[in-house]
């Protein structure tokens, strides 16, 4: 199958598909490996709308009131940014991931052990010997070495970290 079919084919699988597991998939369809998106346009308008809903939510342990602003300010960013824009190399959305997975009780955790397997998963058929833990690694990878210089865009994590987002406000309602 081409990739124009096959990105057709997931478009109309997410579009059947609750946010938090559209978001999901376009993650581990679109955007599994540090620093790469190949995937088509749906991602930005929902990350754009999603920018405006936690912006005006009720606050919460992870989305605090004085951070909600900034996370959607930050999230519109990404939204509306390429990858031939300077404004592209937002990357450090607010996301403590590791904390958030360590209570096993929390609603978000199975949301997020369940991306972590099914990128594994992906990144494993494409690449055997690779080594991946979990997100907060991968986090870590690119705010330790592609933050500082070693890889110059970050525009194709800023959709990864916009989803993810989105993936973290849902899974706690």
């Amino acid at each position: 199958m081409d990739i124009v079919s096959r990105m057709r084919q997931l478009s109309l699988a997410a579009a059947k598909l609750p946010d938090i597991e559209k978001a999901k998939l376009w993650i581990v369809e679109w955007c599994p490996f540090v620093v790469g998106y190949s995937g088509t346009g749906e991602p930005y308008e929902f990350i754009g709308r999603y920018a405006g809903v936690i912006a005006k939510a009720t606050a919460s342990d992870l989305f605090f009131e004085r951070q909600k602003e900034h996370i959607g300010y930050a999230m519109s960013m990404i939204a509306h940014s390429r990858f031939t824009d300077p404004a592209s190399a937002v990357a450090s959305v607010s996301v403590t991931y590791k904390i958030a997975t360590i209570d096993k009780s929390n609603s978000r955790t199975s949301h997020l052990r369940d991306l972590d397997d099914r990128i594994a998963a992906k990144l494993e058929r494409a690449h055997p010997s690779a080594a991946y833990s979990d997100i907060g690694d991968r986090i870590a990878l690119l705010r330790h070495r592609g933050a500082h210089g070693v890889w110059g865009d970050l525009s194709g994590d800023a959709v990864f970290y916009g989803l993810l987002t989105a993936i973290i406000f849902l899974a706690q309602t």
